[in-house]
């Protein structure tokens, strides 16, 4: 989570945006430090605003930022909330809260036909084991 004394406004630059309670959402520039990938493509991000912490956004092969952004030293708008990089250069992380729930979504689905099913089937197995 950033510190309080981040989501007060620095002068001069992006001012951060705080609800008042204990989530906190920094808009401003970001400088690439990092770039690994394997499965998904990692970036570790420095904000000037910020400094002497860093941050790590993930990103899945289907969603990366342009490629002129993933090279140490690249500068592109990044987005904080708490802790965490939501979006960088117009695009949104693994980290972005929106994200994850439309991810689970057709998991969930799959999961609730599967367990009616089985249900089903028990039920079936209990019916005739009772009349024999």
């Amino acid at each position: 989570m950033l510190s309080s004394t981040a989501c007060q406004k620095a002068p001069g630059r992006s001012s951060p945006v705080s609800d008042g309670g204990d989530t906190c959402t920094y808009t401003g520039s970001a400088t690439v430090t990092g770039v690994s990938q394997q499965t998904i493509l990692c970036l570790t991000l420095t904000f000037p605003a910020l400094p002497g912490q860093s941050f790590v956004a993930t990103f899945p092969t289907d969603r990366e930022p342009d490629a002129s952004v993933l090279t140490p030293g690249a500068n592109a708008p990044g987005v904080l909330w708490n802790g965490e990089v939501t979006e960088f250069a117009g695009v949104k992380s693994v980290q972005d809260p929106e994200y994850l729930p439309m991810n689970l979504a057709a998991a969930g689905w799959v999961m609730v036909v599967i367990g009616l099913g089985l249900a089903a089937w028990a039920v079936t197995l209990v019916r005739q084991a009772w009349r024999r």
